[in-house]
């Protein structure tokens, strides 16, 4: 069993070196015993752990960490972010240009309408919106004057249509879809995709809570509950309006009552009253409470563009009149708003949403089709954007950061 060198030749000459060597080949013999039975013996009771497995993965599921990212990693979630965005649109007008439709298509356009109301396939719903929107074929329908007989002339056309083997369907969108889209590309671009996942999933969670939920049965996410979820994540809260004391969908003369009931413009006066109130009724909120729409506001990106004509109601809606005293203008936080890379954009709580990147905005139309390239809209911020008052919820270190 041992080799010479460890055997002892008689009682006297055993001395402790050899006691010494006789013991590790003792050890290194029941050490290759031990793994040799335990290789052969697949039954072995393995040492219970000193808690229940289950317990252990419910405590791993429950303990929600928090992680803390430093500037530079925001900064690079930035501009993925703003990449995202100016790639998606480079590529829906790019595939328009050379196949006839996008990458996308709106959730409420006519594209999904004539395939769920014909049956045709999504190709044929492509050719359909291609011979409504071409010139020659609807002047050739002209003296009918009824769309839906164009639209019915289309469909004959297109009903023999087969299927192209390397059409590509596109996708439904919305603009909040489109804004999920691109902060999902960010967070995934660094590393972050679980903790976007469990801001989403809470976003959705609270959203279901909502009174507008219990309501009126939404179910899924709202952009606002999306954007308090970001703000406990370290993103900062901006409110913004172009004009706080004239908004440039105010009418430029109240009417009363009176008068408004014998023009029969209550409708119109209706929603002319909705759209300017909201703006000042937020900006007092967002001034007063530091709040948009349950949002905390940490900043203000006003009167960066004042109001300088306005609307008269009383004769044409058409009618301009300028304005006398416009507000005084600020471009201190305009301007910085121009050096964030990527954020998230909301307007009269929620309703709209878009991207917004240096100074841009992109949003998407969910009333477009696959065919056509203001589906994904850019606009300026400071001069163009229409929908006036809301907020921009940009991530952590951004803000703080540009000078």
């Amino acid at each position: 069993m041992f080799s010479k060198a460890f055997k002892p030749e008689n009682k006297n000459s055993f001395d402790m070196k050899n006691a010494k060597s006789l013991i590790i080949s003792l050890s290194i013999f029941a050490s290759c015993t031990l793994f040799c039975n335990a290789c052969n013996n697949q039954k072995a009771v393995e040492t219970p752990p000193t808690k229940p497995a289950r317990v252990l993965i419910e405590e791993q599921q429950d303990y929600n960490v928090k992680k803390v990212y430093d500037a530079k990693t925001w900064k690079t979630f930035s501009e993925k972010g703003a990449f995202s965005v100016r790639k998606y649109k480079e590529l829906h007008d790019k595939s328009i240009d050379e196949k006839g439709y996008g990458l996308f298509y709106g959730s409420a356009s006519r594209y999904k309408d004539y395939i769920q109301m014909f049956g045709i396939t999504p190709y044929q719903s492509v050719l359909m919106e291609q011979m409504l929107s071409d010139e020659k074929f609807v002047s050739d329908y002209l003296e009918e004057k009824r769309f839906d007989i164009l639209e019915r002339a289309a469909l004959r056309k297109v009903l023999l249509e087969q299927t192209p083997l390397d059409f590509k369907s596109p996708k439904n969108t919305d603009c909040l879809e489109w804004c999920l889209l691109n902060m999902r590309k960010a967070y995934n671009g660094v590393g972050m995709s679980r903790d976007w996942e469990g801001i989403l999933e809470t976003a959705v969670k609270n959203s279901n809570t909502t009174q507008l939920s219990k309501k009126h049965g939404f179910k899924g996410l709202l952009g606002t509950e999306l954007s308090k979820e970001l703000v406990k994540n370290g993103w900062v809260a901006l409110y913004y309006n172009p004009d706080t004391e004239l908004p440039k969908d105010k009418p430029a003369v109240i009417l009363p009552k009176e008068e408004v009931k014998k023009l029969d413009l209550r409708f119109l006066w209706f929603e002319y009253f909705v759209q300017w109130t909201e703006h000042i009724g937020s900006y007092k909120e967002a001034k007063e409470n530091k709040i948009y729409y349950g949002i905390p506001i940490t900043d203000m990106i006003t009167d960066y563009n004042p109001t300088t004509e306005l609307k008269d109601i009383r004769f044409n809606i058409s009618a301009i009149v300028s304005v006398k005293s416009p507000t005084v203008k600020k471009t201190d936080k305009v301007e910085k708003i121009k050096k964030i890379p990527f954020g998230l954009l909301l307007a009269r709580g929620g309703q709209h949403s878009a991207i917004i990147s240096y100074g841009k905005v992109y949003e998407l139309h969910h009333g477009l089709g696959p065919t056509n390239k203001s589906l994904i809209e850019v606009k300026d911020f400071e001069t163009e954007w229409n929908w006036l008052s809301g907020v921009i919820i940009v991530p952590p270190n951004m803000w703080q950061a540009v000078k």
